[in-house]
């Protein structure tokens, strides 16, 4: 199913509810499920702030649009300098690549550390980075 059949489209380098009078504006804070947990990636938080999922929450975006979404979601508490955010069921990530390190911290969350370092030896690598790293590739 497109984004555009779910009633988001592309607009400014990020989904907005088509219709919406509020598009820029995170809403009161929509709440999910029990038990659920969603997480974007790079600026995925846009389409989650608009949905209302990152209201008075901490979050992060890439690096680059940062100052694009602090000016249409002010009361959210961005971040760009870290890997990741947690912030309850909601978990945002700086970049694509960055996703890569949010497999294996959210296994840690769900299934302990022993399990995670498994998964890191066995598919994704050798080294974990932590949320707080700085988002920045750096060629010599």
């Amino acid at each position: 199913m497109s984004p555009e059949s779910r009633g988001f489209r592309a607009s400014n380098r990020h989904a907005t509810r088509i219709g919406s009078r509020s598009r820029h504006r995170s809403g009161s804070g929509r709440q999910l499920a029990p038990g659920a947990r969603v997480a974007s990636i790079c600026t995925g938080s846009f389409v989650h702030a608009a949905a209302g999922l990152l209201h008075n929450r901490r979050a992060t975006t890439l690096g680059k649009s940062a100052n694009a979404f602090r000016r249409l979601y002010p009361d959210i508490d961005l971040d760009p300098g870290v890997l990741y955010t947690h912030d309850g069921e909601v978990l945002t990530v700086a970049g694509v690549a960055s996703g890569i390190d949010l497999c294996p911290y959210m296994i840690r969350c769900d299934h302990g550390a022993s399990v995670a370092n498994e998964a890191l030896r066995n598919g994704f690598g050798p080294v974990a980075r932590r949320a707080a790293t700085a988002y920045r590739a750096t060629f010599r």
